[in-house]
């Protein structure tokens, strides 16, 4: 039987994913992330959803978001490897929400373009539904 894994990082909200993918007729498993191990995404794992804590967000040591996906990628190519597969970053294929110019100059200016920033991101989501 083919499956979602879900590792669960300690978010409030892991039961109604799971929830949301059971209704989709998909099974899906709920592992705590301390209890994660590469044996999992053996076999019929077909994705896998990382659920991550608020507190993670609020804490002041914590890491920034980051929002080119380089991070995500990063973590994805981790648990590839994991499974046995052999992959590099490169290896990934990435489509960013938001464009790279966002992320040069100053904080004042990232926060000039935040209304550019909603209408690219929503042509970009329009797009995507009609590509579906």
């Amino acid at each position: 039987m083919e499956k979602i894994l879900i590792i669960d990082f300690g978010s409030q909200y892991t039961q109604l994913i799971a929830r949301r993918i059971r209704e989709m007729q998909v099974y899906c498993e709920i592992v705590p992330f301390n209890k994660y191990s590469p044996g999992l995404l053996a076999g019929d794992v077909r994705g896998v959803v990382l659920s991550g804590s608020p507190c993670s967000v609020a804490s002041p040591d914590a890491p920034r978001i980051d929002l080119s996906g380089k991070d995500v990628i990063r973590k994805l190519v981790i648990l590839a490897r994991e499974a046995g597969y052999a992959v590099e970053q490169d290896d990934v294929e990435k489509n960013l929400f938001i464009p790279s110019e966002y992320f040069e100059g100053e904080a004042a200016d990232f926060i000039s373009n935040v209304t550019h920033l909603d209408a690219d991101f929503e042509l970009k989501r329009q797009k995507a539904e009609r590509e579906d």
